[in-house]
């Protein structure tokens, strides 16, 4: 990223985003049939606190399926040794030991599931880094984890590999994880560490499956009988709970649409 847009994305974080917008719906089925559509246009920024919620729902949404398709979820976790800065080259040099390691194992073994980087700020202002996997089904061996980790990284460093974990709990957990990823970082560390990168990392099988947006009506016919103009946008005050007055405006809202058409 660019010196210039990685100072301006910065200055950007400092606030919330998240905007009220509105559309007017005209259904193509009978043209003099319109509604009006209030919704928020969130930043989705993963360290603002405002939008966890709905960046919680997000993530839970994309998960479910790959958490549908696997009979059973085993949990591991792969630590970088002691706490550390968060920098681009600490963030790549996570990202490229952990793909070495995989590859290692998928030489013997055709494993899949899901991935998620974390990188937790501890109280001495430095950053415990580790992966999260849930490999569906079946998974190496606690020992095969901890040996090939090991070599993969030239030093020891903690595993953990729960066997009996339940696919709600590592479901909620793991949204929790992508949702979460910023929290508590200052702008310019998650500029450097979080964003930009996948929300989680697919392998095996699962790359291949194509399943974002599975509960989504957008190429649905009922979605094709409607077209969508939007009208405003108004930047929601962080505070705000409630939509500005000119939402309710009806005679205001069909004056707007009519200068726009």
């Amino acid at each position: 990223m660019k010196t210039q847009n990685l100072q301006q994305h910065i200055e950007n974080l400092n606030d919330c985003s998240t905007a009220w917008i509105i559309f007017k719906r005209v259904d193509l089925t009978q043209i003099d049939k319109t509604d009006y559509i209030l919704t928020q246009n969130h930043c989705n920024n993963r360290d603002c606190p405002i939008c966890l919620k709905h960046r919680l729902h997000l993530a839970r949404e994309r998960l479910i399926p790959y958490f549908k398709a696997m009979k059973s979820v085993k949990h591991v976790v792969l630590t970088y040794g002691k706490h550390q800065e968060l920098t681009a080259t600490s963030k790549h040099d996570c990202h490229r030991l952990f793909n070495n390691f995989m590859r290692q194992l998928k030489r013997r073994s055709k494993y899949f599931g899901l991935a998620v980087f974390e990188a937790k700020k501890e109280p001495d202002g430095l950053f415990h880094l580790h992966y999260h996997i849930a490999f569906a089904n079946f998974s190496p061996h606690h020992l095969t984890v901890t040996k090939r980790w090991a070599k993969t990284l030239g030093f020891h460093a903690d595993t953990m590999t729960k066997y009996t974990a339940k696919k709600g709990n590592m479901l909620n957990y793991f949204a929790r994880r992508v949702a979460m990823a910023g929290m508590g970082m200052t702008p310019h560390e998650y500029v450097t560490g979080i964003y930009g990168l996948r929300a989680f990392t697919r392998f095996g099988c699962f790359y291949y499956l194509e399943v974002y947006g599975h509960n989504s009506t957008k190429n649905s016919p009922e979605s094709a009988r409607y077209f969508h103009i939007l009208l405003i946008t108004i930047a929601k005050d962080q505070t705000e709970t409630i939509p500005p007055p000119e939402f309710n405006n009806h005679d205001l809202l069909e004056q707007i649409s009519a200068d726009l058409c």
